[in-house]
């Protein structure tokens, strides 16, 4: 939600009527807003025809297997799509410092219809390990494989792009950012990604070297800070924007 042009481009093609960030309230209102949410789902899936879902692993643990049983029931599919678009050797870093999922049990839905999900998806030729991961937890590996390549490659959300930098320009010549200016945009990655890097301070650390290594080269330079939105009230991105 704080992604405006992801949030944009989700408008532009559906609408967004159940999300989290319950994280904060007391146990009971969180799980109790979960379950209504959950009921809402539910509904939906069973009003219409056919319905669509996606997940980024089968649907075989509760509550997803029972939206699965809910579409199948409706004549609808559930696709498996990809998390990430990382490569399988970003992956071997992560393994590192995280235990692989164990494979499931066969759950409901598969004893029912022989699997969890109808249809996989992923990105390049180039991940099939770590998607491997994600069909350990239910069984799809005997459903129908599509590739669709790089997400930001497609035409539809290149379009999308081409639109937002048109009013990204016009944003920045409202506050005396002119048209041949020397623009570099900096994005300060989510604090918790230094897990998987050489020290805790590794993002901070790379961040400052940057910027100081930019200003040096381009003096006359403009910069455009772009955080992740995870990272928007991190020290080390404030401490940046001063410096």
């Amino acid at each position: 939600m704080r992604n405006p042009t992801l949030r944009r481009g989700l408008d532009q093609v559906g609408s967004i009527h159940i999300i989290g960030g319950w994280e904060d309230l007391p146990w009971y209102r969180k799980y109790w807003l979960r379950f209504c949410s959950f009921l809402r789902l539910i509904a939906r899936v069973t009003a219409g025809t056919k319905p669509i879902l996606i997940h980024s692993r089968p649907f075989s643990q509760v509550p997803y297997s029972v939206a699965y049983i809910a579409a199948r029931l409706r004549g609808g599919v559930a696709v498996v799509l990809s998390k990430t678009r990382s490569p399988d050797r970003v992956h071997h870093i992560v393994w590192q410092n995280r235990e692989k999922p164990r494979r499931q049990n066969k759950s409901l839905a598969a004893l029912l219809f022989g699997r969890d999900a109808d249809l996989t998806v992923d990105y390049h030729s180039d991940q099939s390990e770590n998607f491997d991961v994600a069909l350990g937890y239910g069984t799809a590996h005997n459903t129908k494989h599509i590739r669709i390549g790089m997400p930001h490659l497609l035409p539809a959300w290149r379009a999308h792009i081409d639109q937002e930098t048109v009013e990204a320009k016009a944003e920045l010549k409202k506050i005396g950012v002119v048209g041949e200016a020397e623009l570099y945009c900096v994005f300060p990655a989510k604090p918790f990604s230094a897990v998987h890097l050489r020290g805790s301070d590794s993002i901070e650390f790379a961040l400052k070297r940057g910027l100081d290594a930019l200003f040096s080269a381009r003096p006359n330079a403009q910069v455009l800070m772009r955080p992740h939105p995870l990272a928007l009230n991190e020290d080390y991105v404030h401490d940046a924007m001063s410096r």
